[in-house]
């Protein structure tokens, strides 16, 4: 019912394992198919919807952010519009009634909504529409072990302040302790650019332990490439 995934990149001798899962759903089988610029992943998939088991072939969509408008396809199990006028309503959605789903409206983010008879009404009406099922996206730290060049594995320790290295990403995503409160990264009300890349700091509420891990997670269909974390660590507590 989880799908497994392993990146491994031979030249920088680089590998790690990562898990999938999907909103009240099963994975059942998976393969992958040659197309004309990538290699396409199909999945079977299993819900219950409405007190039915149903089954789904569904497609991961690439990972390509386009721009602030349509930033990309960030939902399970959805459904997309684009057209010239703007739509308040979306169908299409029969496989999912009475499900809470998401909405990319023209770059922000909308709902929950539930589905009922295949479709849901939009708080605002979009021409570039993507709706379906959340997902909820963890990236947590290994354990700290060496700071500057010494070793703090033995000792007790407490990230204080998390540095992001982003890139085409939209804010609203939370940081912090994966035991403990995490804090939401939004943007500024004078920031309008929506995708970034950069630098991006914020405190976390953390406490000290013999770890020193460090949780982001990410709910919004929204896109989040995250190429570094780097905590700022006291030691000995």
């Amino acid at each position: 019912g989880t799908l497994l995934g392993l990146t491994y990149i031979k030249e920088l001798d680089l590998w790690g394992w990562h898990r999938h899962d999907t909103a009240a759903g099963a994975f059942e089988q998976v393969c992958v198919v040659p197309e004309a610029d990538h290699d396409a992943v199909y999945v079977s998939v299993r819900r219950t919807v409405g007190g039915l088991v149903k089954r789904c072939i569904e497609q991961f969509a690439a990972r390509e952010v386009v721009d602030a408008a349509d930033p990309g396809y960030f939902v399970d199990s959805g459904v997309s519009w684009y057209g010239e006028e703007p739509v308040s309503e979306v169908d299409g959605l029969d496989h999912l009634n009475g499900r809470a789903v998401l909405a990319l409206v023209d770059g922000a983010v909308q709902g929950p909504f539930t589905v009922t008879g295949g479709a849901v009404t939009l708080s605002t009406p979009g021409t570039i529409v993507h709706v379906g099922l959340g997902i909820t996206a963890e990236l947590e730290t290994l354990d700290l072990d060496v700071v500057g060049q010494g070793s703090i594995r033995d000792v007790r320790k407490s990230v204080k302040s998390v540095a992001l290295l982003l890139e085409d990403s939209m804010r609203g995503f939370q940081v912090g302790p994966p035991d403990g409160t995490l804090v939401a990264l939004t943007a500024d009300a004078w920031d309008t650019a929506g995708l970034f890349t950069g630098r991006e700091e914020l405190a976390v509420h953390t406490h000290f332990n013999q770890y020193g891990r460090v949780l982001v997670r990410h709910t919004n269909p929204t896109p989040l490439t995250v190429l570094g974390v780097l905590p700022h660590v006291d030691v000995g507590g």
